[in-house]
C-alpha cells in the first residue's frame, strides 16, 4: 500500500517498525524475519550503524595500506638516489677525506641530501594528498549511499593539524631512514679513493711508442 501511495512500486528499500508497549525487540525481530522472503531481514537501527562503521573502518584500513606502500616506495627511491650519489662521488669523498674532513662531516653531507629530498617530497606530497582526499570523499559518499541505500550528508573535508604534522614528520623520517645506509657506505670511502679513482691525465699518460 505504501509503495502504491508514494509512487514507489517495488522501490521501497526500508520500513521502520515501532514497537508497542511491552513488546521486546528480540521477539518482534524474530516474528518479522519469520514472514519475510529471502533477501529481506529485520535489523535494529544500531546494527545498520555498525555495518556502516565496519565498512568505513575497512576502507580506512585499505587507504592506510596504500599509504604504507607509497611510503615504502619512496624509501626505496630516496635510498637508491643517495646510493647512486655516493657511488658517483667516491673521488670527491676521497678528496674531502684527504683535505681533513671527518666521518661525521661526510655523514652530515649525505644525510642532509636525503633530508632535502624528504622536505621537497613532503611539500609536494601534502597538497597532492589533500586534493586526493577531497576527490575520494565524493566517491566514498556515493558508494556508501549505494551500498546501504541511504542518503548521506556530505560536509567539507576537515583535516586536523596533528594529521598534517604527523604526515610531514613521517615523510622526513622515512627520507632520513632511507639515506642512512648509503651515508654509512660513504663513511667507508678512504682517502686513497681520490688516488685510485683519479682519471688518466697528462702525468699518467703513457709516452707514444717511438716510430721505426
Amino acid at each position: 500500500g505504501a509503495q502504491t501511495v508514494l509512487g514507489r512500486d517495488r522501490l521501497i528499500d526500508q520500513v521502520d517498525v515501532t514497537l508497542r508497549p511491552g513488546a521486546t525487540v528480540e521477539s518482534v525481530e524474530a516474528a518479522i524475519n519469520a514472514v519475510l522472503r529471502d533477501g529481506l531481514e529485520a535489523a535494529r537501527p544500531a546494527r545498520r550503524g555498525e555495518q556502516i562503521e565496519r565498512y568505513l573502518a575497512s576502507f580506512r584500513t585499505l587507504l592506510s595500506g596504500v599509504s604504507g606502500l607509497a611510503l615504502l616506495a619512496a624509501v626505496f627511491v630516496i635510498g637508491s638516489a643517495v646510493g647512486t650519489s655516493v657511488a658517483a662521488r667516491r673521488r670527491e669523498i676521497g678528496i674531502l677525506r684527504c683535505a681533513g674532513a671527518e666521518r661525521r662531516h661526510i655523514m652530515r653531507l649525505f644525510a642532509g641530501e636525503a633530508a632535502l629530498m624528504g622536505i621537497v617530497g613532503t611539500l609536494v606530497g601534502l597538497p597532492l594528498g589533500i586534493g586526493l582526499a577531497q576527490v575520494m570523499l565524493d566517491y566514498v559518499g556515493d558508494s556508501t549511499e549505494i551500498m546501504f541505500s541511504l542518503r548521506t550528508f556530505k560536509a567539507g573535508l576537515a583535516i586536523p593539524t596533528s594529521a598534517l604534522v604527523t604526515g610531514a614528520l613521517t615523510g622526513l623520517g622515512a627520507a632520513l631512514a632511507a639515506g642512512w645506509a648509503p651515508a654509512r657506505r660513504a663513511l667507508a670511502v678512504s682517502p686513497l679513493a681520490a688516488v685510485r679513482d683519479q682519471p688518466a691525465d697528462a702525468t699518467t699518460r703513457r709516452w707514444p711508442a717511438p716510430s721505426v
